[in-house]
Formats: structure tokens, sequence, C-alpha cells
């Protein structure tokens, strides 16, 4: 499970020689690895214990807000609590506002975008 940690951790930030990845790239990366240099069976529970949006994924709400997902409940992973970042429209907000997500009430993630284009460091969000 270390050796998984430490693959994702490697996979998500920021190093001399590449730019993160997405957690679920990140996600997708480890499933190809699953079986040949990961134990299929321990990567998939890091994997559900991660969500469907892991924390530190930055995301476009139905509402074209930009979040940063800050904390995935742990008992359910469709409970979310998010950062908007952006407004609708597209700018960078000053304040960044904390929502939640859960279930079908409220926004909806509709995909996952890369920080390293908005240009945001999601790390400067946790405090």
């Amino acid at each position: 499970m270390t050796a998984i940690a430490d693959c994702y951790d490697a996979m998500t930030t920021l190093r001399s020689y590449q730019r993160p990845t997405t957690p679920r790239e990140a996600i997708k990366r480890l499933r190809e690895q699953s079986g040949t240099a990961l134990d299929p069976e321990l990567v998939e529970r890091m994997i559900d214990s991660l969500g469907t949006y892991p924390v530190g994924s930055l995301v476009r709400l139905d509402s074209n807000e930009i979040a940063l997902v800050t904390r995935v409940a742990c008992r359910k992973r469709d409970v979310l609590e998010l950062k908007v970042l952006f407004s609708a429209s597209g700018e960078k907000l000053e304040q960044p506002i904390a929502i939640a997500l859960a279930g079908k009430e409220g926004a909806r993630i509709i995909a996952e975008v890369d920080p390293f284009v908005k240009g945001i460091e999601v790390t400067d969000y946790f405090n």
C-alpha cells in the first residue's frame, strides 16, 4: 500500500522533471500498473478510498464555476466539500467560496479541469 500511495503522490506532485497529473489521471495510471508493478487488490482499495473526485481535484460544475475538492466524506464518497475558485464567467475569485455537494442535490460536477492550465497550485488552498 505504501508503494501505491508513493506512486500516486509522485504522479500528482510537481517535480523538476515532470508536471503533475490530475488525480483522476493518476488513478488511471495506477490501474494500468495494477497486476504488474502494483498489487491489484490494494490498488482498488486505494482508489476506492480516494472517491470519484479525490481531494485536490479541480472540477467544473454544471453552473460553469470551477472548484477545488477539499474533502471527500469517509462513508459516502458522493458527499464532497469544495472551494469555488472561478466564477461562472471565468473570473478568479479573490476569496474562494466553500460549498458542499451531497448526492443528487445542488450543483453537479461535469468535468475535471487541469490545475496547471488554470494556473492553480492546489496546495495553496489547504490550510
